[in-house]
C-alpha cells in the first residue's frame, strides 16, 4: 500500500510539472531534461506521470493493469507524435568573415538587381 501511495504521488508531478512549465515556472529543469535527454522525452513527462499513476493504482486495484496498458500506449504516442513536429526552419545569415559572404562595400557599388514588386494582376511589359 506504501508503495502505490509514493508511485502515485511521484506521478502527480508529471502532469504537474507540464502545467508548471507553461506558466513560465520551472524553466530550469525543462531545459536541463531537454539538453540532456530529448525533447521527446519532455513531451511525454506528463505521459510518465500518468503512467506511474496507474501502476500504482494497478498495485492496490487488480483491474488497473488495463489503466496500464492504456497509459503506456498514451506515452508511446506522446513520445512519437512530438517526433513529427517540426520547428520554424532558421536560415542563418552569412559569416561577414568569410570570403564567400559579400562585403557591404560590394553591395554598395553594383547596382539593384531586385525586380520591381507587381500587384498579381498586372502583365508585364514587352521590351
Amino acid at each position: 500500500m506504501a508503495t502505490a501511495i509514493i508511485l502515485i504521488a511521484l506521478g502527480l508531478l508529471g502532469p504537474v510539472a507540464a502545467i508548471q512549465w507553461r506558466e513560465g515556472r520551472w524553466l530550469r529543469p525543462a531545459a536541463w531534461i531537454m539538453r540532456r535527454l530529448s525533447p521527446q522525452f519532455l513531451a511525454g513527462v506528463p505521459m510518465f506521470g500518468v503512467l506511474l499513476i496507474t501502476i500504482g493504482i494497478s498495485l492496490v486495484w487488480a483491474p488497473g493493469i488495463l489503466l496500464v496498458f492504456l497509459a503506456s500506449v498514451g506515452l508511446l504516442w506522446a513520445l512519437f507524435a512530438t517526433t513529427e513536429r517540426r520547428g520554424p526552419i532558421v536560415r542563418t545569415r552569412p559569416n561577414p568573415q568569410s570570403p564567400s559572404a559579400p562585403s557591404q562595400a560590394d553591395e554598395a557599388s553594383r547596382p539593384s538587381q531586385r525586380q520591381p514588386q507587381r500587384h498579381p494582376t498586372q502583365r508585364r511589359r514587352a521590351g
